[in-house]
């Protein structure tokens, strides 16, 4: 799932110069979060999907920025939803996403991050019946279709065209 990962990456992130070593770290962490806890999708691609998942909702809340991972970037106070209360390339919110964890044992955790972003994903999926229902809860908290996650389902398919 690491080269997955690490290829997706950087064909979204295109012709933007590429930190070739946080990509790979980025990747890593998909791959072990990808082989080590349950998944929303069930079947033979279960796993190539949900990388393709996690790399497309990185993207969508972070553009998989390397600041955004290390928690370097300071928002514009109106700019973001919720004046930067969410943290880390998968912007997990402040509390209840946390699960326990500290904003300094988050930022920096690539792994972390993605293994936090995965769990509440799976357990929206398991309330709202589908992955695009549950991309609306993992943004904010309702089951249903919106704007948000048609955005994530759209690089998703993006993905899931390249030839891989």
């Amino acid at each position: 799932m690491h080269a997955l990962a690490f290829q997706l990456i950087v064909a979204l992130l295109g012709a933007r110069e590429v930190n070739f070593d946080a990509v790979d770290r980025q990747a890593r962490a998909v791959a072990a979060v990808v082989e080590s806890e349950s998944l929303p999708y069930v079947g033979r691609d279960a796993k190539r999907r949900t990388t393709r998942l996690l790399v497309a909702l990185a993207y969508q809340e972070s553009g998989l920025r390397e600041e955004i991972e290390q928690c370097r970037w300071t928002p514009v106070k109106g700019m973001t939803q919720d004046d930067g209360r969410s943290v880390g390339l998968l912007q997990l919110y402040q509390g209840w996403s946390w699960r326990g964890h500290t904003r300094a044992e988050i930022c920096g955790d690539a792994e972390l991050q993605f293994r936090l972003a995965l769990r509440y994903l799976t357990e929206q999926v398991r309330r709202c019946g589908s992955v695009e229902l549950a991309l609306t809860s993992y943004n904010r908290n309702q089951c249903a279709v919106s704007i948000y996650s048609s955005g994530v389902m759209r690089v998703y398919r993006r993905l899931e065209r390249l030839p891989l």
